[in-house]
């Protein structure tokens, strides 16, 4: 559910005029429930969403933020998911598309280097790149404080719910997309 979030969050900020985002992120702590095709909370039919079904799913009001990440900052705060105190609990966030890496639990950092593709092409460490979370983890929630302290040139955009519902009415149907953005190695 959190990859469908994430390519939702980046198609509504990918325009240049809505922030230019070239890869989304999303944290799993924000995502509250599944869509099963079976669900039905009103009169829909099978399949169909209801605005309070996506509300299930996304009930925080966040509102998306783009914002400026060099590479290497984004290998900084992909690392920042395995910094959770307690064993075992690592916070795995959840990407668009476009964006696959890997990563390897016996290994220190644990973001394998060079393996950060945007698009399929390996990101640049001092490239700047445009990207897209919502503001909880724009301003450092969860422990993504890269975010906070190394990203720069935030712009506002919409509510993240309404960015998703606009995702499943222009992407209908929407299937469970392969777990294949995330690899993990060794």
């Amino acid at each position: 559910m959190g990859d469908v979030i994430a390519d939702a969050m980046l198609r509504a900020a990918s325009p240049t005029d809505f922030g230019g985002a070239v890869a989304a992120f999303m944290n799993a702590g924000g995502v509250r429930a599944g869509l099963l095709y079976d669900q039905i909370s009103g009169g829909e039919q099978p399949g169909e969403v209801t605005y309070g079904e996506a509300f299930t799913v996304q009930p925080f009001g966040n509102t998306l933020v783009v914002k400026t990440c060099t590479g290497q900052a984004i290998y900084n705060v992909l690392e920042q998911q395995f910094n959770n105190p307690a064993p075992g609990q690592n916070r795995i966030m959840l990407v668009s598309a476009n964006v696959h890496y890997q990563w390897n639990a016996t290994t220190n950092p644990r973001i394998v280097d060079g393996a950060v593709t945007f698009g399929g092409v390996p990101i640049g460490k001092t490239t700047e790149y445009r990207v897209v979370m919502n503001n909880f983890m724009a301003d450092g929630g969860d422990g993504y404080t890269v975010f906070r302290d190394q990203c720069t040139s935030p712009l506002g955009g919409s509510v993240d719910l309404d960015a998703f519902a606009a995702y499943l009415a222009a992407n209908s149907p929407v299937a469970p997309p392969p777990l294949t953005r995330i690899e993990k190695v060794g």
